[in-house]
């Protein structure tokens, strides 16, 4: 799911995922970030020794303007309709997920893990899902603070959003109060460990969100 204000062209790819997670089970998908120890993690492997592989449905990645899947091994049911989109063979730090767990209580582990926040490269003005990696919580503000931006300011931040799959409903975070969206949306405060975000760059090539782990709550 996506906030309306991204292209409909992006609604669009995003539809045979939308009729995914209403055809299967009845927990709701969550914005995910799994809390990686390294860069990058092969998918099945590492979702097999976290024992998430009977926990979740369906994930979804959004890459490079596409969306590519991870389903368990053995759930053709649900890959032969998925034909059309390429098969998430990695987890990456600094991307966000959108996962559909089969039940409301199954969730990503911290457990004896030691990890450290990734930074995120915004290379266009296109909505990017991303991640932080984060050890705890951290405001938005603090996440956009101005030492924590390469080569921009808080204001070249458009928009960011994110989903409450508890209480369905979308937030939203913009450093413009004159944005058309901020006044009509509940204000996304706080950036929760092993959640991630859709962001939204007004300038292409912003750098490196590179965050000070001090600035965590």
């Amino acid at each position: 799911m996506i906030p309306k204000s991204i292209s409909s062209k992006t609604i669009l790819l995003s539809y045979i995922f939308l009729l995914l997670f209403t055809a299967v089970g009845s927990a709701n998908f969550r914005m995910i970030d799994f809390p990686l120890t390294q860069t990058s993690v092969n998918a099945d492997t590492y979702l097999s020794a976290e024992n998430l592989t009977s926990k979740i449905d369906v994930i979804w990645s959004f890459e490079q303007d596409g969306w590519r899947y991870w389903t368990p091994p053995g759930r053709t049911d649900l890959s032969n309709l998925l034909t059309s989109y390429d098969r998430l063979s990695e987890i990456r730090q600094g991307l966000g997920y959108m996962v559909r767990f089969n039940s409301d209580s199954a969730n990503v582990s911290f457990d004896n893990k030691t990890i450290f926040p990734n930074s995120v490269q915004l290379s266009s003005t296109d909505y990017s899902l991303a991640s932080f990696n984060l050890g705890s919580d951290i405001t938005l503000d603090s996440l956009f603070a101005e030492g924590n931006i390469t080569g921009g300011t808080k204001s070249d931040i458009e928009e960011v959003w994110q989903y409450d799959s508890t209480r369905k409903v979308w937030l939203f975070y913009s450093a413009d109060a004159s944005n058309s969206n901020f006044n009509s949306y509940e204000q996304l405060t706080t950036l929760a460990r092993g959640t991630s975000i859709w962001i939204k760059s007004k300038v292409a090539g912003l750098g490196a969100l590179n965050l000070d782990v001090t600035d965590a709550i």
